[in-house]
């Protein structure tokens, strides 16, 4: 469409398919790299690992928060705090989930990877070493256990890429 700037015709490139989109001005989520032949400067290249990665580490959030409400009771009765601490553990991961499913921003990435790896840092020196403030001995590794550390470990793995990337989004083509 020439001299029309606000649609522009864009291919998209996946699966050795080409499709045709007709809008440039904002980034499109999808598993796709957006092109275009137009001579426009303001033109970009959108790809969708961020979308990809984000989508991947609500749900492994929501999953970690799952498990960890799962055992609240449990550890209520075993021993007061770490119930408390689950609890804790819990509203946050879903309070962080929601923050990047609305407000997708640097910081809120950062803060994501750096709780989630806690946690597992955290649970990995609980059943390793044992916490010295704890009356309870080191716990076995469980199953729920390496399935929650699991996705919090995917869940850094996978924002760790859109976190690294510079704080423009946008580049030229």
């Amino acid at each position: 469409m020439k001299g029309d700037t606000s649609r522009a015709s864009v291919s998209m490139h996946f699966d050795n398919v080409e499709h045709e989109s007709f809008r440039h001005d904002e980034e499109q989520p999808g598993g796709v790299t957006m092109t275009t032949s137009v001579a426009d400067p303001s033109m970009r290249t959108v790809t969708v690992w961020p979308w990809l990665a984000r989508v991947t580490a609500i749900c492994c959030l929501f999953g970690a928060q799952a498990i960890h409400t799962g055992v609240i009771g449990e550890h209520l009765l075993m021993w007061p705090p770490a119930g408390l601490f689950f609890l804790g553990i819990s509203l946050v991961e879903g309070a962080l989930a929601v923050a990047l499913m609305m407000f997708p921003s640097r910081i809120v990435r950062h803060l994501v990877i750096w709780v989630s790896l806690g946690v597992v840092a955290l649970w990995l020196f609980s059943r390793t070493v044992g916490l010295p403030f704890s009356p309870m001995a080191m716990e076995p590794f469980g199953r729920e256990d390496v399935v929650c550390s699991l996705l919090a470990l995917l869940t850094a793995a996978v924002l760790i890429v859109p976190a690294a990337a510079p704080a423009s989004p946008r580049r030229p083509l």
